[in-house]
């Protein structure tokens, strides 16, 4: 699930990021900016929206960081990683991901632009962590889904209607929030539910 912009953006229309990752009980990766003090009071200001709406922040990675000079990628890197084994041993950075040159291609340029596009693939995979993003994930999950611990053996029965039915129902999407007095249905177009939101 992408969300773009801050876990807020779409509150106007009564859901944000942060409400559409908590109704799907995702974890969020935080893509940060660069910067040395301003990356690390960013991250914790977005994750301090997800936390009071309850959905856990895995970490980050800080994107489009100069390659040089005072706020370069380096320095980031080595500022981040201080604050975040200091202050939140249990919350890593998954990346400090540099500029690259002459990024984006120009449009229509064919088999040069994809060759670009593998450029840029190589070039994230150098700098990002997905390997450990993918083993926290799978822990997060294993975790959410292990429930609390139980010294009872599981009873089995018989599965029957009721209990597809309750299962069924239980599995379906909420309704959204309640919108605050006042704000419309939704900015832009129809109101929600009325047919037309897609």
């Amino acid at each position: 699930v992408d969300g773009v912009g801050s876990p807020a953006v779409g509150s106007i229309c009564g859901v944000s990021n942060a409400d559409v990752a908590s109704r799907l009980g995702c974890p969020v990766l935080l893509v940060g900016k660069g910067g040395v003090g301003d990356a690390v009071d960013s991250y914790n200001l977005n994750a301090a929206y997800f936390a009071v709406r309850g959905v856990p922040v895995l970490g980050g990675v800080f994107n489009k960081l100069d390659v040089d000079g005072f706020y370069s990628a380096d320095r980031c890197r080595e500022a981040v990683t201080s604050y975040f084994s200091q202050y939140q041993p249990g919350t890593p950075p998954y990346g400090f991901v540099p500029k690259l040159s002459d990024w984006p291609p120009p449009a229509g340029a064919g088999a040069a632009a994809a060759r670009d596009y593998e450029r840029f693939v190589t070039h994230f995979v150098t700098h990002f962590d997905a390997v450990r993003l993918l083993m926290d994930l799978m822990r997060h999950a294993a975790a959410a889904t292990a429930g609390p611990p139980t010294s009872e053996p599981m009873a089995l029965e018989e599965p029957s209607a009721a209990a597809d039915v309750a299962a069924a129902a239980a599995a379906a999407p909420q309704p959204p929030p309640p919108r605050p007095a006042g704000l419309p249905a939704a900015v832009g177009g129809p109101p929600l539910g009325a047919g037309g939101a897609k």
